[in-house]
């Protein structure tokens, strides 16, 4: 039922798929039950979309994050035009319990309150990222990881907080090349 020039799939989440159409700019939620469609232009291309309740998806494309409102077609910005390449936004998000959890090319994770609009900064490897070969940030059910490797490819270290901002554990990994 798609058709045009979709560049990747995005998620699936709460039965709907979301996926972005790099011709059109567009957003697509696609309601795998019904077949429903809803659209939302986006300036460029976006890397990050989710699911909120039934009347609004959270996207992001790095330098902005916004909730989409199907009914008024209106975008409600939480971060808008960022500045700074360290503060750009990573691919790797979470939304539990109207609360996005992100981190940023410096290693920063914030958690941003859907509701009330506030950002929270609950964990920072900026410090242990100055020369770093390579990074990650998984947010799993219970844990965020911080995966940070050194540009030797030699050390590399996983931190591991809580959603609440604890570091629970820093874990040496030895390299397996």
């Amino acid at each position: 039922f798609l058709k045009g020039e979709f560049s990747y799939i995005l998620r699936q989440d709460h039965g709907k798929l979301y996926t972005y159409n790099n011709v059109d700019k567009q957003i697509y939620e696609i309601n795998l039950s019904d077949k429903t469609i809803v659209k939302c232009k986006n300036k460029g291309d976006i890397m990050w979309a989710g699911y909120i309740d039934n009347e609004h998806f959270m996207v992001t494309d790095g330098l902005n994050v916004y909730s989409y409102d199907k009914k008024s077609k209106k975008k409600k910005y939480y971060i808008k035009d960022l500045k700074k390449e360290e503060d750009f936004l990573n691919d790797s998000l979470k939304i539990d319990n109207n609360k996005l959890y992100y981190s940023t090319n410096n290693m920063d994770v914030f958690m941003l309150d859907i509701k009330t609009g506030e950002i929270k900064k609950i964990a920072s490897e900026s410090k242990n990222n100055k020369n770093s070969a390579w990074t990650s940030v998984i947010f799993t059910k219970s844990y965020i990881v911080i995966d940070i490797t050194g540009e030797d490819y030699k050390n590399r270290k996983m931190y591991i907080y809580s959603y609440d901002g604890k570091l629970i554990r820093e874990v040496n990994v030895q390299p397996v090349w």
